[in-house]
């Protein structure tokens, strides 16, 4: 790889922006050639040896500087751990946050390897060189292997991303997966930042800000404010066709069936909708011996028109540091504010029961 032609590169490459580092060729091997777009990563400073290119620059998207160091170890036992002690010296020689990623041409563990010899002594060098730089191999999801014989009988795990913790806590939601590849026997690895996106933030609110100056005015500047829509909760309004002698019939068809051991959740449900459709004036005749039999004061009772002083009362029961509720406010300031807020909140839970 003693000359670079532009476009073989961004044929590969398949986007206008790039740029490269290349490692000449030794022996046999073919080199070691690294691209990337400068809209991402922008270049500091180039190291390119036998076996390695190191790339010192910025991570834009995690504005973070790194070492990018590519990797193409050799096949011989000692030249491997000869590149190892190179890498270990070069990086304690230059601290900072690192990306090591390439072909180590060696597997960590014997279930990392399939058809083939397993080299205990090169994995004990290898894990050991590993746990003196404090690296972290990152977890391959997809395919299990890197790399295929073509033969398709060997198959071997040789290829791998190592981070510095630095680097993993400055992008937590890293992963890497092995896809497939039709143009050479080892399979890439795609690094990413995984997108993670909880929604938006809920809104809460904190009873200590109850003590603060002004907060009384723009509460109450707020609820004056004109707003569309009925209170605080949407009550979808049915369709009354029905009349009073269809929903009694419809009752006692439930009731029936309830009797005959066919009170399934669907017949209860419709049961339900029955007895509190609004307008009904259903009287409820049929009894079920199923349950136990209110008295007329009970039902007098369950049945009467919520009141503000019961709501009130319901309210000041719960303790005011309780945990918000859906929306994100406190008993407390419910309590603090109801003077202000009790109409919406009698006309919302008034609707329940409409």
């Amino acid at each position: 790889m003693s000359t670079v032609n532009l476009s073989h590169i961004r044929s590969v490459w398949r986007n206008a922006q790039f740029d490269f580092a290349v490692a000449s060729a030794k022996g046999k091997s073919g080199g070691i050639m690294l691209v990337w777009n400068p809209l991402m990563f922008t270049k500091h400073a180039i190291l390119c040896m036998d076996n390695m290119v190191i790339v010192k620059g910025e991570w834009k998207k995690l504005k973070v500087e790194c070492y990018m160091v590519n990797v193409y170890a050799p096949q011989d036992e000692n030249e491997k751990k000869n590149l190892w002690c190179l890498i270990e010296s070069f990086m304690s020689h230059h601290p900072g946050m690192y990306c090591l990623f390439g072909d180590f041409n060696l597997v960590q563990f014997p279930e990392e390897r399939l058809g083939s010899v397993f080299s205990s002594r090169n994995a004990t060098n290898f894990n050991d060189f590993v746990d003196r730089l404090r690296v972290v191999d990152v977890p391959l999801g997809g395919l299990k292997f890197t790399r295929v014989d073509p033969a398709g009988k060997k198959f071997s795990k040789l290829d791998r991303f190592l981070l510095s913790e630095g680097l993993l806590d400055s992008a937590p939601n890293l992963e890497a997966t092995i896809i497939c590849s039709r143009l050479s026997d080892h399979r890439p690895i795609v690094l990413k930042q995984k997108e993670v996106n909880y929604g938006v933030v809920p809104f809460k609110f904190y009873n200590s800000w109850l003590n603060w100056e002004g907060l009384d005015k723009v509460v109450q500047d707020s609820w004056e404010l004109e707003i569309q829509g009925r209170g605080v909760v949407k009550h979808v309004q049915k369709n009354h066709s029905e009349t009073k002698f269809e929903l009694q019939a419809d009752l006692e068809k439930c009731e029936m069936e309830m009797e005959q051991g066919k009170g399934s959740d669907s017949v209860l449900l419709r049961r339900n909708e029955v007895r509190f459709e609004k307008g009904s004036t259903v009287p409820l005749i049929t009894r079920s011996s199923m349950f136990r039999m209110l008295s007329d004061a009970e039902r007098l009772l369950l049945e009467a028109p919520v009141t503000l002083e019961e709501i009130k009362s319901a309210v000041w029961s719960c303790g005011s540091d309780k945990s918000p509720g859906p929306d994100g406010f406190t008993i407390g300031f419910v309590k603090h504010f109801w003077d202000i807020i009790k109409g919406d909140i009698f006309e919302a839970i008034e609707s329940f029961f409409l």
